[in-house]
């Protein structure tokens, strides 16, 4: 297992319910607030790639993050979905922060946001992964006990 608690207070299960929530609302305030303003590449936000490549990438999260409150409360495998999920959206982020440093001047807010965006998103992936290591281990035990 990775971690035991979620910044060291809150257990996992805990930790996977505020994550789920706060991305949740996130993506569902990105997608009603922002349709064509974006904080990541903010000079290519009005192309019409932006939206093919962002709202795919919003409506997986959303998706995702309402099957993260469903495992975390009924401690099914919905959990490791979030994280499948999660990890090709950390990546584009990633990819997305590195190039808009690269190829634009972002004002520094804007780069501060973004590093945020992406170390949170880390950070998340890390605490959601450990609670699925978590309930993995406590499904093997139960079944190795069973007679």
């Amino acid at each position: 297992m990775l971690c035991r608690r979620c910044c060291y207070l809150v257990p996992l299960n805990i930790g996977c319910l505020i994550i789920s929530g706060l991305f949740l609302s996130y993506h569902v305030g990105e997608v009603v607030t922002h349709t064509s303003d974006i904080i990541f590449l903010k000079e290519v936000a009005q192309y019409t790639w932006a939206p093919i490549l962002i709202g795919p990438l919003y409506t997986a999260s959303i998706i995702s993050s309402m099957l993260l409150i469903y495992g975390a409360c009924k401690r099914k495998g919905f959990v490791l979905v979030w994280v499948i999920m999660h990890v090709p959206i950390f990546l584009v982020y990633l990819i997305m922060t590195i190039c808009d440093g690269v190829l634009g001047n972002p004002p520094p807010v804007v780069i501060a946001i973004q590093v945020f965006i992406v170390v949170v998103l880390f950070y998340s992936i890390f605490i959601v992964l450990s609670y699925y290591q978590y309930l993995k281990m406590a499904t093997h035990d139960t079944e190795e006990y069973e007679y």
